[in-house]
């Protein structure tokens, strides 16, 4: 494993972003995202890349930048981005002198940020848990960023970011910049004082490497006290249909459909969403949820996928 580790000065009084991305090829979104670090650094964010032993120049790109608040390491290639996530946070404890209140984001490398991003994560900073609302970089749609559970029994769940909420007059002409209340939320632009890891731990690596960590950890948090809030005045935009064998945003063959089902690198792995559901349902709605779940999953992957031109989780 390789590190980079460069002294980085700032106000002890002062709250500072850690911004944890983990890195596996893509190397061109890469360079785009490193561009906006620069254009918006101004002494209150520290980026740690960590790179899964990418086959393309990802490293190459990492090794070549100079500047005191990036910060680089390299894996033995045996990651995906739950293991890449909280070897982020561990070296972040063992290199910085870590405060409460400083805060842990959760980015990818195909993320485009938004005109002053990490100004407005200061200040909105008030001990919760927040995810930034996700729009679709192709076609401005809101894409899936939180969701209130309508019925554990039945695993029905009301997804911000689709149907009525995912207008986009909804979402930027809402009254309240950030709204709470939500029962789990996406990773995507996830942000949260390090206080929440030192009470619940660190994201399961182990149930969920790839898929399902970020909502398993939100779930927790809300346990332990925590308010999840979207904050609506600060949106990124990705590219979903970029982002590994997902058949909710781009179409698959059968032989690829049915490969997303067993895949770690897919949203429709039928382990990981089982797992899920043990993990952040009551066990009354087991015995129902698991199997209603399932029907969905493949109604999606295979019919849903192949007959609809535009992917949208309904």
């Amino acid at each position: 494993m390789v590190f980079r580790i460069a002294l980085h000065p700032y106000k002890s009084n002062q709250i500072m972003i850690y911004v944890l991305i983990p890195l596996y090829n893509r190397s061109h979104q890469t360079k785009k995202l490193i561009n906006q670090l620069i254009a918006q650094y101004d002494n209150n964010f520290v980026v740690i890349f960590r790179d899964d032993l990418s086959t393309d120049d990802t490293w190459k790109v990492l090794t070549s930048l100079n500047y005191s608040f990036i910060h680089y390491m390299q894996s033995d290639g045996d990651e995906f981005w739950t293991k890449s996530i909280n070897n982020c946070i561990k070296y972040v404890e063992n290199s910085f002198n870590l405060k409460d209140d400083d805060l842990l984001l959760f980015l990818d490398n195909d993320n485009t940020l938004g005109d002053g991003f990490f100004k407005k994560i200061v200040k909105s900073n008030n001990k919760q848990v927040i995810t930034t609302v996700s729009i679709d970089i192709t076609d401005h749609t809101i894409l899936p960023t939180a969701m209130k559970i309508k019925s554990y029994f039945f695993g029905l769940s009301e997804k911000y970011g689709n149907g009525i909420m995912g207008k986009r007059d909804f979402i930027f002409n809402h009254p309240k910049k950030i709204i709470c209340g939500f029962d789990m939320l996406v990773g995507r632009g996830m942000y949260f004082p390090y206080s929440l890891v030192k009470k619940i731990g660190y994201l399961d690596q182990k149930c969920f490497p790839q898929y399902g960590s970020d909502t398993e950890f939100s779930c927790r948090a809300k346990r332990s006290g925590y308010k999840l809030c979207i904050d609506l005045s600060n949106p990124i935009y990705v590219d979903p249909a970029d982002t590994g064998l997902n058949p909710f945003y781009k179409k698959l063959s059968l032989k690829d459909s049915f490969m997303s089902l067993f895949s770690i690198r897919s949203a429709s792995h039928l382990p990981m969403r089982i797992r899920s559901i043990f993990k952040t349902y009551p066990a009354y709605s087991w015995v129902s949820a698991i199997p209603l779940t399932i029907l969905k999953i493949l109604f999606l992957t295979f019919f849903f996928n192949w007959f609809s031109r535009r992917n949208k989780i309904n």
